[in-house]
């Protein structure tokens, strides 16, 4: 006998199967426990998921992190509406990290920019950022 057969079993009991007959037992015992312990499992997935959102709602309302990242995301979302390339590079002045931004994109051409030509290269990937997104 296989591993698995139990799991294999035709319900018919077909006679000419080489497994036991306690094997189809076996089988569909094991497939009404699953059944039984899915639902369970499923229910309290469901009670857990719920207490999470509504400690979640509580958190968030609290939080001054996601206060500070729901205002910056309204900047961003009523800049874009605008299609304004000047309302978003001011919200990319404000808010992003211009300077860690240029660093990766320049990738190894980074030790080749002049420290005099940080500034210049800095405020043109805001105007870059602020056109393209516009």
């Amino acid at each position: 006998m296989r591993l698995f057969d139990c799991f294999l079993v035709r319900r018919d009991g077909d006679a000419g199967s080489r497994r036991p007959r306690h094997a189809a037992r076996l089988g569909t015992l094991a497939m009404r426990l699953g059944v039984r312990l899915a639902g369970a499992f499923g229910v309290m997935t469901l009670m857990v998921v719920v207490s999470l959102t509504a400690t979640v709602a509580t958190a968030q309302a609290a939080d001054p992190a996601i206060a500070f990242l729901d205002r910056v995301a309204k900047e961003a979302i009523l800049a874009a509406r605008s299609q304004s390339p000047s309302a978003l590079q001011a919200v990319v002045a404000r808010y992003a990290d211009a300077p860690a931004i240029g660093a990766y994109a320049l990738g190894d051409y980074r030790p080749r920019l002049e420290p005099a030509d940080r500034d210049a290269y800095n405020a043109g990937l805001v105007r870059v950022i602020g056109r393209y997104a516009a």
